[in-house]
């Protein structure tokens, strides 16, 4: 098995600390914590979004955690516009249990075409903000790496 060419685009990035999110509205995630990024090409600090730099298949997983809340959806987004939507098994309804989405995909990018990673989520019975979780422990997550 051949090792990662060390100049292979490639990120991992968490959310550091909470973020609110409006009840059923597509609010972006932003990754601002990076663990590595080969190739600098991951905004952290501003748009929070991967943009290739060179055309390819890349593989982009994670993870969102987000409490409390009845549904969560977590979707990820290619140049401005939803690309993909990933919905998670519905809550108790009660609105005190946590929600966890994993996302993951391999998808087309010609160069300076980026990816944003956005969530929704619902309540029933009121229409609360909740958080998005994220921190030292890493709770709310994503990576990327070009396949080829």
């Amino acid at each position: 098995c051949a090792l990662p060419i060390s100049n292979t685009p490639a990120f991992s990035v968490w959310l550091d600390g909470g973020q609110s999110i409006a009840h059923n509205t597509d609010t972006r995630v932003n990754f601002n914590r990076e663990e590595f990024d080969i190739g600098g090409n991951f905004d952290n600090a501003t748009n929070y979004r991967f943009t290739a730099p060179v055309a390819g298949k890349y593989l982009f997983l994670g993870h969102l955690y987000v409490y409390s809340t009845y549904q969560v959806e977590a979707k990820i987004y290619k140049n401005g516009s939803i690309y993909k939507r990933f919905s998670g098994p519905l809550g108790s309804g009660s609105n005190d249990n946590p929600n966890g989405m994993d996302f993951m995909d391999i998808v087309d990018l010609s160069v300076n075409d980026y990816i944003e990673i956005f969530a929704l989520q619902a309540r029933t019975g009121d229409t609360s903000n909740v958080a998005i979780y994220g921190g030292n422990e890493k709770e709310t997550s994503f990576v990327g790496y070009l396949l080829g």
